[in-house]
């Protein structure tokens, strides 16, 4: 029988050593064997499983992962697992702004769902390669969108829902986006933020510049005493040429939906970053390789261990979010606590409670938050024991000396190692960070590159590095998840990250 996901045993620095030159010499091999955990639809003979093409003087930018073999990631995430027997494990714990608002999803219930959403967007005339938008708060409605639209090869696009309407009308128009879901409002941060409003806004933006939607999904926020505004003072009046409610569509829906088999080439998902340009850059990942290697980072990054339970910080308009709320959790058949809400309400010790009360083993999160959460005392975090917990994970920032002392000694009790990570968008998920239990950790420090991941430091006359220095950070091959293109500019992609350092994927980070 599979396991859920495939791993050599690694309890050694020098086991890891074995296993990382052999991802960097025979990475054909190397990946194969990750990749043979995994569900395929067909398996292409004629090509390599894995390779790459840095040097634009002599061909395109190029990375392939199993091209011409087929798959499906919601299938991988979802099916797979209920075959494995997980049907009835919890697949979300889902925890509103107000702790009463919870409700809970198996992985069945979860296929369900996704079936019942993904017939929705058919029913709309969606096909494989066709686009949408989720400009919603972290809702499971929001996780179940994004799994409907991979079950068909639909390309979706997470918008944070704090973004304005001119940013979200660029994102629909550089996309050509067909179908927007979103919310008729959010609370966040003690106020109501109408996104029917901004949603109409970006619509007419987009309908002076000749795009229009086929259609626009409601998910209904103000709903069932939830929550008690003045709810006339929100224009909820829809356009029946144009809107839906999500529950009125969803409850209509069949609960079988096939999966479209992709390559595993094909677009998954796009998420934006303006990274160092300013400039919103729709970054392409692939199917197969982000699969792959998101579920094996997840698993080795946090020491996963059947039936453990994730919470991350990370909102899912981030890739943070989608990589250990979606990918990386779902293709171990974790358990997902996903929350949304400030982090003081009603208490600097909402997160503690949540890690609590749901039993957390594995937190991942920004120490800019932490710092803020340290800011106002021990005495939150001391009314939960928070004894699950096992290991935290830090992203998005240098993490300083106090507060990691602050995360081991209060948070993490002294029993949980901090796993300080680096990662960006154009990455899909952490690249360097140091394995619990096999590399020894360093305050400060992510420590030692993941299978596959080659780093260089660059000085300011272009060498590289070797031991102790500062410089540039760039790496010096591909890895199955790294960014594929910038939809619809190919001519920036390349631009961005590969011309001014030749034959190098350039970071635009600085490391010492």
């Amino acid at each position: 029988m599979k396991t859920v996901i495939m791993s050599d045993n690694m309890h050694t620095i020098d086991d890891y050593r074995r296993l990382y030159d052999e991802s960097v010499t025979n990475g054909t091999d190397f990946w194969r064997r990750m990749a043979d955990t995994f569900d395929w639809h067909t398996i292409a003979g004629h090509s390599p499983r894995f390779g790459h093409n840095f040097d634009t003087s002599s061909a395109p930018i190029d990375v392939h992962f199993m091209s011409g073999s087929q798959t499906n990631v919601c299938h991988n995430l979802i099916d797979r697992n209920i075959a494995l027997g997980f049907g009835s494990r919890i697949a979300y714990h889902w925890v509103g702004h107000e702790f009463e608002l919870n409700m809970a999803l198996t992985y069945s219930q979860l296929r369900d769902q996704v079936c019942r959403f993904a017939n929705v967007l058919k029913g709309l005339g969606l096909k494989k390669g066709d686009t949408i938008i989720n400009y919603t708060p972290d809702l499971i409605q929001t996780v179940i969108s994004m799994l409907a639209a991979i079950r068909l090869g639909v390309v979706y696009a997470n918008t944070f829902p704090g973004y304005s309407a001119q940013c979200l009308a660029q994102r629909m128009l550089d996309l050509k986006c067909k179908v927007l879901i979103t919310s008729d409002v959010y609370y966040s941060y003690k106020r109501f933020n109408d996104l029917k409003q901004y949603s109409d806004q970006a619509i007419n933006i987009c309908r002076q510049n000749n795009h229009e939607i086929k259609a626009r999904i409601f998910i209904k926020y103000l709903s069932d005493g939830n929550y008690s505004p003045n709810i006339s003072d929100y224009n909820s009046d829809l356009d029946p040429r144009l809107d839906h409610w999500w529950h009125d569509l969803i409850e209509k829906a069949d609960t079988e939906c096939p999966p479209v088999w992709v390559d595993s080439e094909d677009p998954l998902f796009v998420i934006f970053s303006s990274g160092s340009t300013g400039k919103q850059k729709a970054i392409v990942h692939s199917s197969g390789g982000f699969m792959v290697m998101s579920a094996l980072v997840f698993k080795h990054a946090f020491n996963y261990t059947d039936g453990d339970v994730v919470y991350c910080s990370g909102c899912l308009g981030w890739i943070t979010g989608q990589f250990s709320h979606v990918f990386g959790s779902l293709a171990n058949a974790a358990t997902v606590v996903l929350s949304e809400g400030s982090q003081t309400y009603p208490t600097p010790g909402r997160w503690w409670r949540i890690i609590d009360e749901y039993k957390v083993n594995i937190f991942y999160v920004n120490p800019t938050d932490i710092r803020n959460l340290r800011s106002f005392g021990d005495q939150y975090p001391n009314d939960y024991p928070m004894a699950d917990l096992k290991v935290i994970g830090v992203v998005g920032e240098t993490i300083d000396g106090e507060t990691w002392k602050w995360l081991y000694e209060v948070i993490g009790r002294q029993r949980c190692p901090i796993v300080n990570t680096y990662f960006q968008s154009e990455t899909g998920c952490p690249i360097i960070f140091p394995i619990p239990g096999v590399i020894p950790i360093k305050v400060g420090s992510v420590s030692l590159p993941f299978f596959g991941v080659q780093p260089v430091i660059i000085d300011e006359n272009g060498h590289e590095l070797e031991g102790e220095g500062n410089g540039t950070l760039l790496i010096k091959t591909a890895f199955p998840s790294i960014a594929r293109t910038l939809y619809g500019d190919y001519n920036l992609y390349e631009k961005t990250y590969f011309h001014k350092y030749p034959n190098y994927y350039f970071t635009g980070d600085g490391m010492y």
